[in-house]
């Protein structure tokens, strides 16, 4: 039964799903904007001026005990870095559109966290 549910295959995502704005937001907020996440510990924001920064499903958090001229270096560190990431992930579109990437079916074996990852976001989605 291995790779398999009720006899059928265990299938990748569809391709499109990698670059559809829509099923992005699905995703994003039937699966990350319902549950509590951890950013850090508070042993973390021990004194003024220390922070946690983050990105969670795009949305990006930002804890600050206090403002101090550090914090905000440290929050124009994070938008640079953001910045820079901006091209690398246009890439990655690009690669996906191109039609190389190819759906099909997957190893529960060797893919189990996919194979999971995957089911969360078809019944996220409602597909």
């Amino acid at each position: 039964m291995e790779g398999e549910i009720a006899n059928q295959p265990i299938l990748s995502l569809p391709a499109p799903w990698y670059r559809d704005a829509g099923i992005h937001e699905r995703e994003r907020q039937a699966i990350f904007r319902r549950e509590w996440h951890l950013l850090g510990h508070l042993g973390a924001l021990a004194g003024p001026g220390d922070f946690i920064a983050g990105d969670i499903a795009g949305w990006a958090v930002f804890v600050i005990r206090d403002l101090t001229p550090a914090a905000e270096r440290a929050m124009a560190t994070t938008r640079a870095v953001v910045e820079e990431d901006f091209p690398i992930c246009e890439a990655v579109q690009r690669s996906l559109e191109s039609g190389l990437y190819q759906g099909g079916p997957l190893s529960p074996r060797h893919e189990a966290g996919i194979v999971m990852f995957h089911s969360l976001v078809r019944a996220a989605v409602g597909v």
